[in-house]
């Protein structure tokens, strides 16, 4: 019985188009040969998990060490695994360079309404999922020299 049920899980996970992405990133570390200093802004951002993710570069000095690309889908999102990344890299912070969606074949008739719905009968409508993919920059402040 115990055998079955595994086997049941286990075509459960390689059946799930959420897991079986072309495009399914968790989080890569991509360092740089030669970490640059990088352009200063307004500095605007948000806190997740004690670390700061910058939408705009920080109006502090800082270098860039490298880059990361996490990936959203099942128990995650690609903030939350980008943060994880950047702790294990020794990052003391993250810049959001870019994010992408990519059409995956999750695609479903929905009762509500959906997100990026293409028409519908009544309450219900066509859902087109994606899986997401975003690009950020490591970076480590600059000290100050006093």
């Amino acid at each position: 019985m115990k055998t079955k049920s595994t086997l049941l899980a286990l075509a459960f996970l390689l059946l799930c188009p959420a897991l079986q992405s072309a495009h399914a990133v968790l989080a890569d570390w991509h360092p740089l040969e030669v970490p640059h200093r990088g352009p200063l802004g307004s500095g605007e951002h948000s806190i997740i998990n004690g670390m700061n993710i910058y939408a705009t570069p920080p109006s502090r000095p800082y270098i860039v060490t490298g880059a990361i690309e996490a990936g959203g889908g099942l128990f995650g999102s690609p903030r939350t695994r980008a943060v994880t990344k950047a702790k294990e890299v020794g990052a003391d912070a993250i810049i959001l360079v870019q994010a992408e969606r990519w059409p995956t074949g999750g695609q479903a008739w929905g009762w509500g309404q959906g997100t990026n719905a293409g028409g519908g009968i009544g309450g219900f409508n066509y859902i087109q999922n994606y899986a997401v993919i975003c690009h950020y920059q490591a970076i480590k402040w600059v000290k100050s020299r006093k």
